[in-house]
C-alpha cells in the first residue's frame, strides 16, 4: 500500500493539473451589443439610418457604427458628437458620461467629460479633457447625401478608468454600458475643427441631425478569452424612446461582439498553456509509476 509520503505528490500532481485544465478553458467576457436599423428615433437635417454598438466588460473594447443620411439638407455628414449610457438619455446627466467628438476630416476621436447639457460645447472647458485617439474612425461617403461612420475595438480603458475633476462623479461610467443602453447622437456636416496638440479647441458645424433615447435593451454574449461565444440573450427592458431635439447618439458594434447565439468557435488554449498541461500530465505519471515501484517493493 502506498505510504502518505507517496500519496501526496500524487494529490499535489492532480490538483495542479486540475487548476491548469480550468486555466486552459479562459476566462469569460460578456459583450453587450444593441442594433437598430429603422431610424425610429432621428430627426433634423441628417437622419440616421443605422445605429449599432457593442462594448466588451472583460477588455474594455467599444465598437460602434452609424449610417446617416443629409440628402434631404443637401448636406454630407463628417463628423459626430456622441455620448453614450448604461440606460438613460444622457442630457442632463452632469458628469457621469464621456462625450465623443469625431472627426472624419483629420480621423480623429477625441473624449470630454460630458457637462449633461443639450449642446456640443463640452469641449470647451479644458479641464474635462479626457484623451484623443487618431487613425480610428473609418468613414465612407457613400454617395447622395448619406455616409457612414465606425469604430472598431477602441480601448476605453482611459475613459472609463477616468476620475473627472468635478464633484457627483461617483456614478461616473464613460462609455460602458451594459443590460441596458442610452444614446445622444448628433451627426453632422462639419464647418471648422481645430486643435492645439490633442485638444479640441473649434468644433464648428453647419447641417446636423439627432438620434437618441433611452433604456433599450441589449443582447449579452459570454465570450472566452480564448475564443468563441458562448451563448447570447436579449437582456434589460425596454423603457423609453426619446425624441428630443438635440439629441442623438451614434454607434454601432463593429465586430467584436456576437449579437445572438453561440457562434461555435471552440477555444484553442495558448500554446504555454498547452505546455504547463502536458507538464502536469507527466508529473501526475511520475509519481503515479514512482508509487508502484514502491508497492512493489
Amino acid at each position: 500500500m502506498p505510504t502518505s509520503s507517496q500519496i501526496l505528490p500524487r494529490i499535489a500532481a492532480a490538483a495542479a493539473f486540475a487548476a491548469l485544465a480550468g486555466a486552459a478553458t479562459g476566462a469569460s467576457a460578456t459583450i453587450y451589443s444593441f442594433e437598430d436599423s429603422s431610424g425610429r428615433w432621428t430627426g433634423g437635417g441628417i437622419l440616421t439610418e443605422s445605429f449599432s454598438a457593442s462594448y466588451d466588460t472583460d477588455r474594455q473594447r467599444l465598437d460602434f457604427s452609424a449610417t446617416v443620411n443629409g440628402s434631404a439638407s443637401h448636406a454630407t455628414a463628417d463628423g459626430f458628437w456622441l455620448v453614450l449610457s448604461d440606460g438613460p438619455n444622457p442630457k442632463t446627466h452632469v458628469n457621469e458620461y464621456a462625450i465623443l467628438y469625431g472627426d472624419a476630416v483629420n480621423n480623429r476621436l477625441t473624449a470630454y467629460v460630458y457637462d449633461g447639457v443639450n449642446s456640443a460645447d463640452s469641449y470647451r472647458d479644458v479641464r474635462r479633457y479626457i484623451t484623443s485617439y487618431s487613425g480610428v474612425l473609418d468613414y465612407t461617403d457613400l454617395g447622395d447625401g448619406r455616409s457612414s461612420f465606425s469604430v472598431s475595438g477602441l480601448d476605453v480603458s482611459t475613459i472609463n478608468n477616468y476620475t473627472p475633476w468635478f464633484g457627483g462623479t461617483n456614478d461616473w461610467d464613460g462609455v460602458a454600458f451594459g443590460e441596458q443602453i442610452g444614446v445622444w447622437f448628433h451627426p453632422a456636416m462639419m464647418e471648422s475643427l481645430t486643435y492645439a496638440c490633442t485638444l479640441l479647441v473649434k468644433f464648428s458645424h453647419e447641417v446636423q441631425g439627432w438620434y437618441d433615447f433611452a433604456g433599450q435593451p441589449t443582447v449579452s454574449s459570454s465570450t472566452s478569452t480564448g475564443g468563441g461565444s458562448t451563448g447570447a440573450g436579449s437582456t434589460g427592458g425596454s423603457s423609453m424612446g426619446g425624441n428630443s431635439t438635440g439629441g442623438g447618439s451614434t454607434g454601432g458594434s463593429s465586430g467584436t461582439g456576437t449579437t445572438g447565439g453561440s457562434s461555435g468557435a471552440t477555444p484553442v488554449p495558448a500554446p504555454a498553456t498547452v505546455s504547463l498541461l502536458l507538464v502536469g500530465m507527466l508529473g501526475l505519471a511520475a509519481f503515479s509509476v514512482r508509487g508502484r515501484r514502491a508497492d512493489t517493493a
